[in-house]
Formats: C-alpha cells, sequence, structure tokens
C-alpha cells in the first residue's frame, strides 16, 4: 500500500489544487470576456480569434474536469484521490502561453510527491 503523509505536505497539497482550480476559473472567466469584447467583424480565418476559442474550449475542458473531482477531502489523504488527482495532471493538454498554470501544476506535482514520502 502506499504511503499518505498527513501533514504540512498534506495541507499543502490541498492549498495549491484549490489554487489551481481557483485559477482555471479565473481564466475561463477572462477568456469569456475577451471573446465577447472582440472586434467586430469576425473572420472565420481568424487566427488570433481561433487560438482564442481553442484556448477557451482547452480550459473549460480541464475546468469540468476539475469540478468533477471536487475540493481535496478534508480528513486523511486518501490514494485513490490522489491518484485520481495525478492523472488529471498527467493528462491535462499544457498551455505554453499560461505561466500561472504551468507553475501551479509543477508546484503541486511537488507537493504530491511529498505527500506520498
Amino acid at each position: 500500500m502506499e504511503s499518505i503523509r498527513n501533514d504540512a505536505s498534506s495541507d499543502a497539497v490541498a492549498e495549491l489544487w484549490a489554487m489551481f482550480r481557483k485559477h482555471l476559473a479565473a481564466r475561463t472567466r477572462e477568456i469569456n470576456e475577451e471573446v465577447a469584447h472582440y472586434p467586430r467583424p469576425i473572420a472565420r480565418c481568424d487566427v488570433q480569434l481561433s487560438k482564442l476559442l481553442e484556448e477557451r474550449f482547452r480550459v473549460f475542458q480541464q475546468m469540468n474536469r476539475a469540478v468533477e473531482m471536487g475540493p481535496m477531502p478534508p480528513a486523511n489523504v486518501d490514494a485513490h484521490w490522489l491518484q485520481r488527482l495525478s492523472d488529471y495532471l498527467a493528462n491535462l493538454e499544457s498551455c505554453s502561453d499560461d505561466d500561472i498554470e504551468t507553475s501551479l501544476r509543477a508546484r503541486l506535482l511537488n507537493a504530491m510527491a511529498q505527500v506520498r514520502g
């Protein structure tokens, strides 16, 4: 059975996971706002708009999966939940344009490694 530490490391995972989810929600709002105020007329071949719409779809999918995962269980750290989180992070389509997301993801993976001992 996997060794799980319930200490400051698990608190760090919970805090970083909450920060990651808040960041995704903020990015969703930012992108929706940008799309809503995109200059008219919108050309179908507009590369910038296409990239923006693709990013909105990517963040929307990530946010939906993060919402399904929910917050980290408040009691003892659950190895099953950590594995689900690990799988979620491993399957994320990364965005090279979002330094905050990249940083939070790396910090979260590091904190999870510490929890697992």
